[in-house]
């Protein structure tokens, strides 16, 4: 019973009131005012704004706000936004009360303000003559603060006819700070009632993220008004980790364990839907690590691990859900060595703001003096964070919120953002915004109004960096500050030594995430010289990444035997760069702001003849789009050849579609390629085909137009 009240609460996709300042956009009208009765089963619903509402894409699933009563069959159609109004046209039940909430992670006005709450009441109304009088009220015991974590009280009612124990929502209403609730409106008959703490405080009652306590049985007669009935809401949480956090001299091959109060959900093995919903990450990466092996009871896993000599590492439970659907309540970790040396007593500690409050989903890092992610620190449910045992050193300070994990790829079991099934790749992507998981990243001293600027740098020594607070944006723009050679420069040696790239942010090196710089380059980053200079190796020549991670310079060695030829122009062209964040985030959440040319000359000058012209496009607008200028017809060279080399190329202007190539005389065959942005993500092999990509998160694909 308990499993399927998970799966209820899903599928009506409830949504928390969690307390945040007022944004600005608010209520001002409803056609079907609070307390009405008698509304027509056909009716259409107007919602009136203080503001202009941000108008969503064509056959996007409307999600601004939901209608919640006792069928799940409520049909809405004809929906539109428009100015400051939303209208729908329903089909209701007779003689049955609705309540209607509006949800502000979907609901904004054009200017980016949203509604004060991420939920907000409405109006409840009936299209039977009188509304229900029935009530329940009680208080409830909370697994956490409540004046950290907001408590909702759910009521539901069983389906006749159904003999999965299915239920229907019947009510909802917010705990107050006392700990009371009151269900009102409620008909004669017997309900479930269901307390919850949303404790990843994400927003979202969705698997394994959430505690409950349950109240199986409350019968009530008509009118009725039953008191006292009290609830409370469990807790489940990790109790030990080995080895333990501050331990020194840990064997290099050791035993993990961790060990939870309660049994945890491992998922059946013979059921491709049912996974094991946790996540532990181990960072730095170990040397090797064996498959988790769990306890008879579910309560113990544990793995070997070879470790590196005299280094320290970190072991981080991030979430897990138990056999009766609890969420994780703690999140816990454990900092060691296989030193003997005692860990560093430097830490940097502040508070980390999302877009909607504090979340205790939420971490911050630091990159270290090789720009790598070396260390981590959770959130409480305030807003606080400790990130501790950091080297003394310089370091950039971030913060994550809405459920990004920077080391996922460490994980020893994940649960994908996706629910699988036997569906086709492309049958997958009708639909994203059903699926996607909107995650939101920020850093110490760097903001959206100047974000130009790089974030400051934060000094450790021996003690605690205090104050270092971050406010987590919804958007992340990189941008490409400085290159070598620069733009416009001429006599440039042919012998170069090195070129190099300097951005706003740190870049998401290979490092971080533990894969290959082919995986690197095809997903992250895309730069290249036009035309390309040649090379004894395969692939890129070296790269060495800045103290910061902000400047990535590719070092050319004679081993490379790569020449630049004398009086001749080159372009390097910067299509794409992704922050340490960027690659999880919405494409809208994430902006690479100054996709470019940047040409240098061997020579003394550039030439002064183009190629000019338009590119049109007639079924979407790209992100970004280039010319190249070819010195091959793409259709008419042979196969066994390499294919057509790139001479020239420019930025397309996307606001006309014009393009003008500085190019030398000779005979060249244009070419465009479009940047589109979408979701990639591991994937099975489901059909017989190749498995998955390896990383989760948005790519850009170029699209080539001949």
């Amino acid at each position: 019973m308990h499993k399927k009240l998970l799966f209820i609460a899903l599928a009506i996709f409830l949504l928390f009131p969690v307390k945040i300042a007022a944004q600005g956009l608010s209520v001002t009208d409803v056609s079907i005012p609070d307390q009405s009765v008698n509304v027509d089963t056909a009716v259409t619903l107007t919602i009136t704004f203080n503001k202009e509402l941000k108008t969503h894409k064509p056959g996007l699933d409307f999600d601004e706000f939901t209608l919640l009563g006792p069928e799940e069959d409520i049909e809405l159609s004809n929906i539109n936004i428009s100015g400051n109004t939303i209208s729908v046209d329903l089909i209701l039940q007779s003689n049955t009360t609705y309540q209607l909430y509006l949800f502000n992670q979907y609901l904004s006005a054009k200017d980016g303000s949203t509604l004060p709450d991420l939920i907000t009441f409405v109006s409840t109304f009936s299209t039977d003559s009188a509304l229900e009088t029935g009530s329940i009220s009680g208080t409830v015991t909370p697994a956490v603060d409540m004046e950290k974590v907001p408590a909702l009280v759910v009521c539901f009612s069983p389906i006749e006819g159904e003999e999965d124990g299915s239920e229907n929502f019947i009510s909802l209403a917010e705990v107050n700070s006392n700990g009371s609730y009151t269900l009102v409106n409620l008909p004669s008959g017997t309900f479930m009632i269901f307390g919850v703490q949303d404790v990843d405080m994400d927003g979202e009652l969705d698997d394994g993220s959430f505690n409950f306590g349950i109240i199986e049985s409350v019968t009530i007669s008509e009118g009725e008004q039953k008191a006292g009935v009290d609830i409370t809401i469990s807790s489940f949480n990790v109790t030990s980790i080995y080895p333990e956090d501050g331990s020194i001299n840990v064997y290099p091959i050791t035993t993990i364990a961790i060990v939870f109060d309660s049994p945890v959900d491992v998922g059946d093995e013979y059921d491709y839907d049912d996974e094991e919903n946790i996540e532990i990450a181990i960072m730095p990466e170990p040397i090797s690590m064996t498959e988790p092996q769990w306890s008879n009871n579910n309560t113990t896993v544990t793995f070997q691990a070879t470790l590196e000599e005299d280094k320290i590492y970190g072991v981080f439970v991030f979430s897990a859900e138990s056999e009766e659907g609890q969420g994780l309540t703690n999140r816990a970790y454990s900092v060691f060595s296989t030193g003997s040396s005692a860990l560093p007593t430097g830490s940097i500690s502040g508070t980390i703001t999302d877009p909607f409050g504090p979340s205790s989903i939420a971490a911050a890092g630091v990159t270290n003096d090789s720009g790598k992610i070396t260390n981590i620190g959770m959130v409480d449910y305030s807003g606080n964070y400790t990130i501790e045992h950091v080297p003394a050193g310089d370091y950039i300070v971030f913060g994550t919120g809405e459920g990004f994990n920077p080391f996922e790829e460490n994980s020893i079991s994940k649960r994908s953002l996706f629910k699988r099934s036997s569906a086709s790749r492309e049958e997958r992507y009708i639909d994203p915004e059903e699926r996607i998981e909107e995650d939101y990243f920020g850093y110490y001293g760097w903001s959206l109004d100047n974000y130009a600027v790089p974030p400051q740098t934060v000094t450790v020594g021996t003690g605690n960096v205090p104050d270092i607070d971050i406010t987590i944006d919804k958007k992340t723009i990189m941008k490409l500050l400085s290159t070598y050679p620069e733009d416009g420069a001429v006599n440039v040696d042919t012998n170069l030594s090195h070129i190099s790239l300097t951005f706003n942010l740190p870049l998401d090196r290979p490092e971080n995430r533990e894969d290959s710089y082919q995986s690197f380059f095809g997903n992250r980053f895309d730069f290249r010289v036009v035309p390309d200079p040649g090379g004894a190796t395969e692939g890129p020549p070296m790269m060495v990444f800045s103290d910061n991670g902000r400047t990535l310079t590719f070092v050319v060695t004679p081993e490379d035997s790569i020449k630049f030829e004398k009086d001749r122009m080159y372009n390097m062209a910067m299509v794409k760069a992704v922050d340490v964040g960027g690659v999880e985030l919405k494409p809208e959440n994430f902006v690479f702001d100054n996709p470019s040319v940047i040409r240098f000359s061997t020579g003394s000058s550039f030439p002064t003849t183009t190629v000019s012209g338009k590119v049109t496009f007639d079924v979407f607008t790209p992100k970004s789009a280039f010319v190249w200028l070819l010195e091959k017809n793409p259709y008419i060279y042979n196969e066994y050849e390499e294919g057509p080399r790139s001479i020239g190329t420019a930025i397309v202007n996307l606001d006309d579609g014009s393009y003008s190539v500085p190019i030398g005389d000779g005979i060249y065959y244009p070419t465009s390629e479009a940047f589109t942005q979408f979701k990639e993500y591991d994937y099975y092999d489901y059909n017989g085909g190749d498995g998955g990509n390896g990383d989760d998160g948005y790519y850009d694909n170029g699209i080539h137009f001949w």
